[in-house]
């Protein structure tokens, strides 16, 4: 082809040069949704958007980068690929989103389309809209206060097993990394109020059992850097997620979900077979399933799916805590001590905690609220939005995604002065009275939040209690201050968790 008389081009090239233009109109047609409106943020980029800051540092440092970056907006302007993403920082606009104008705002991220397996759909994180909504309301009671209250003796029961192993390293006078203890501790309290299995014993059977739970359950907080990969192209790029979807990419390995299926068939068989009375998390779905008018509205896989959910996003999210809560008392023992004086004050001589007990050890909930704020069980919290809508002049389009950057809130020298230091008043009644709710977000707010939030306080609050009555958590040589964060989405520790423990 003659361009003009004067260049001649091969309609190949032409064919080249026409398809590069198209897919960057095509990859870079929503990049102005925000600046359009005046809203600042990072440069987006082809195919990326804005996620270059979360690819060098990783997903909680890169939002704090961005967040740092733009400080004095109340809403910085992100893409992930093409989908806008709009990070809200402004406490007044979080409640909006969350709970004043929620109905714009009732699912999590839209994944456009991935499926992470039939299971995962059932999730009360996967689902949307009114089945959410009815889910949620059948699961919610199972999570009252009086329902925790009656789980307290099983929660007791399962910290046995690490408070036998904390025994062990104060004889030794050894130094430990302690991160698996608490997993495994965290997994003997869910699966108990979860399923009503108790695993926490010498036998080879509860061995191997604990063996498995703790390599599927793994399985959830080191992901693999495969299936990382496809998870961020199906975000960026999900044109390409029916391809994901055929060959299952995104699916969990073989194995985990045949896992599940089998202990929840065990104990629903132990059920029948067995008379006394239960009070699992697994016994009141039952029971709720029971008495729903529409028998479709809560089925056997919603059991499955939120049986799942439970023993997983509480195995993360309550190991993760009582981690930093132990790390934060081995390097803070004037607060330790103060933790310690307050538990025996509660508790005197008797070796089980109550309910009525731990009510009564608010320094010891501060000392936890103060950790959960620096290490944060989950580093952002996101919602979809279901339609176009405008709140404070600012245009929401359909599909777009909402951040709550909940680690950079947490961080924030303007909510937070000298954000680094570890200072548990900071969540007295009269502190907190002085500061918008919305910028503590640990758990999320609104009608969204984490369902099973009171019992995950409760169980991080007896555990600790029980350790700290015992045992003096200690630094050691390898303990790190200041340490050092994975640089995936979860807050972990890169070296791991090195302590020491002498008997009190």
């Amino acid at each position: 082809m003659n361009i003009l008389g004067l260049i001649e081009v091969s309609n190949t090239l032409l064919f080249v040069v026409c398809i590069i233009v198209a897919l960057y109109i095509y990859l870079t047609w929503t990049h102005s949704i925000w600046s359009s409106q005046g809203i600042k943020g990072p440069t987006p980029y082809p195919v990326i958007g804005t996620l270059l800051q979360n690819l060098k540092m990783g997903l909680p440092m890169g939002d704090k980068a961005i967040y740092d970056k733009f400080a004095d907006e109340k809403v910085v302007g992100l893409y992930d690929g093409r989908k806008p993403n709009l990070m809200v920082k402004d406490a007044e606009l979080l409640k909006k989103v969350l709970v004043k104008d929620f109905q714009y705002f009732i699912n999590r991220r839209d994944m456009g389309g991935l499926e992470l397996g039939k299971e995962f759909k059932r999730m009360l994180t996967g689902l949307k809209n009114d089945e959410w909504k009815t889910a949620r309301s059948i699961i919610s009671p199972t999570f009252s206060s009086g329902k925790i209250k009656r789980m307290v003796a099983q929660i007791n029961a399962s910290n046995n097993g690490l408070l036998k192993v904390l025994e062990e390293k104060a004889a030794a006078d050894e130094m430990f990394e302690i991160k698996q203890n608490l997993a495994d501790c965290t997994m003997n309290m869910i699966a108990s109020v979860a399923f009503g299995i108790k695993m926490d014993g010498d036998s080879e059977s509860d061995k191997e059992l604990r063996e498995q739970f703790a390599t599927i359950s793994g399985r959830f907080s080191n992901i693999p850097k495969r299936r990382i990969f496809v998870i961020i192209v199906a975000s960026i790029l999900p044109v390409f997620n029916p391809i994901i979807n055929y060959f299952k990419l995104a699916h969990m390995e073989d194995g985990t979900v045949e896992f599940y299926k089998e202990i929840l068939e065990q104990a629903m068989a132990n059920r029948q077979s067995d008379t006394s009375k239960h009070t699992d998390f697994l016994q009141l779905m039952i029971k709720a399933q029971s008495e729903v008018d529409d028998a479709k509205s809560f089925t056997n896989d919603d059991i499955l799916g939120n049986s799942m959910l439970f023993f997983l996003a509480g195995y993360e999210t309550v190991s993760t805590t009582l981690m930093w809560v132990i790390y934060n008392m081995s390097i803070h023992q004037e607060e330790q001590e103060k933790v310690y004086e307050e538990v025996m004050e509660a508790v005197g001589n008797e070796d089980e905690l109550t309910y009525d007990m731990l009510s009564q050890m608010t320094y010891l909930e501060m000392f936890i609220e103060e950790s959960m704020r620096i290490f944060p069980p989950a580093s952002i919290l996101e919602r979809a939005v279901n339609e176009d809508v405008t709140i404070d002049g600012i245009n929401f389009p359909k599909n777009a995604t909402v951040t709550v950057p909940v680690i950079a809130l947490h961080h924030d020298p303007k909510i937070w002065p000298e954000p680094k230091k570890f200072i548990p008043e900071r969540f007295t009644a009269e502190e907190k009275a002085k500061r918008n709710p919305y910028y503590y977000q640990p758990f999320g707010l609104g009608p969204r939040n984490c369902v099973a939030m009171r019992l995950a306080q409760t169980e991080v609050k007896l555990c600790i209690a029980k350790m700290v009555k015992s045992f003096k958590i200690l630094p050691c040589e390898k303990t790190e201050d200041p340490i050092e964060i994975v640089k995936s989405g979860a807050m972990h520790p890169k070296n791991g968790m090195f302590i020491k423990v002498a008997k009190r």
